[in-house]
């Protein structure tokens, strides 16, 4: 379904009825009009890193659990209300976990507002001021006479070509970052490493087609792209919130401050130093 956030997002709707007494043959009608956003506005700006949305009911004796991890294609994600069951227990939960954006940036003046880091990116740690230049479709052909050595490279995809020969040509051109866009609804997700399985030497993400938009423009009047990396998150945000009882009619956004949240400082320790990372 349509998203929340632009003319290619792409959402995610959860409809229930939670309690149906099946005496006779009826007819149940959940409508998707009714649905709500379920967001979250937090006191430092945050990048969803796994999403889950869960249900509880249990009646007669008896307990039901759904739940589902939300691909991070989906950038948006809904609940209908419902009434509160005559009898037993409902509770739909949904549960965040996000992180400091790994990535940021800014192009034709303008704040670019997601930057999607994928499989097989390489990590920039620091800041990245580069010309962008605007590689078409990606393929072999579009660097053809072109001097891209050291530039940020904006694709937009058309599925014609690989995601990992798009990085491929790229890195041949001696590119400093790649971004890609495509015409799909939803968040761009693909592999983008090495044949042997190893990450790019510059950072790789999608972006929407907003942002795309942006960046095309940048790239034909010789504007900048303008990237901050922060590898390691210095901070993440676990977040929970449940409706047990029902789904209320109201809005689900959820805007704890900073006094409603704990806080807790943790350190990891190896036997040597290396990347990893943790969830919940």
């Amino acid at each position: 379904m349509r998203g929340a956030h632009g003319e290619d997002s792409l959402g995610l709707g959860y409809l229930t009825a939670p309690e149906i007494t099946l005496d006779r043959d009826r007819e149940v009608t959940l409508d998707g009009r009714e649905l709500r956003e379920i967001g979250t506005k937090l006191p430092r700006a945050a990048q969803t890193r796994q999403l889950v949305m869960a249900a509880t009911r249990s009646a007669n004796g008896s307990a039901y659990t759904a739940q589902a991890q939300v691909p991070l294609t989906y950038d948006s994600v809904f609940a209908a209300p419902t009434t509160k069951p005559r009898s037993g227990t409902f509770e739909y939960r949904t549960v965040w976990r996000l992180g400091t954006p790994p990535l940021a940036g800014t192009a034709d003046g303008r704040k670019l507002s997601e930057l999607t880091l994928q499989p097989g990116s390489g990590r920039l740690d620091g800041r990245l001021n580069a010309k962008l230049f605007d590689a078409g479709d990606g393929s072999a052909a579009a660097y053809e006479g072109q001097d891209v050595k050291g530039r940020a490279v904006f694709v937009h995809a058309d599925k014609t070509v690989d995601p990992a020969d798009l990085a491929r040509y790229a890195a041949d051109a001696g590119a400093a970052a790649l971004l890609v866009t495509d015409d799909d609804p939803g968040r761009l997700m693909a592999s983008f490493g090495t044949a042997e399985g190893d990450d790019r030497a510059f950072p790789v993400a999608t972006v929407n087609a907003a942002d795309g938009k942006i960046l095309a423009r940048a790239a034909k009047s010789g504007e900048k792209l303008r990237l901050t990396g922060t590898p390691d998150a210095p901070y993440v945000y676990d977040l929970s919130a449940g409706h047990p009882g029902a789904i209320p009619d109201k809005d689900l956004t959820i805007a704890p401050r900073a006094k409603d949240l704990a806080t807790v400082a943790t350190t990891y320790y190896g036997a040597k130093a290396q990347s990893g990372g943790e969830f919940r």
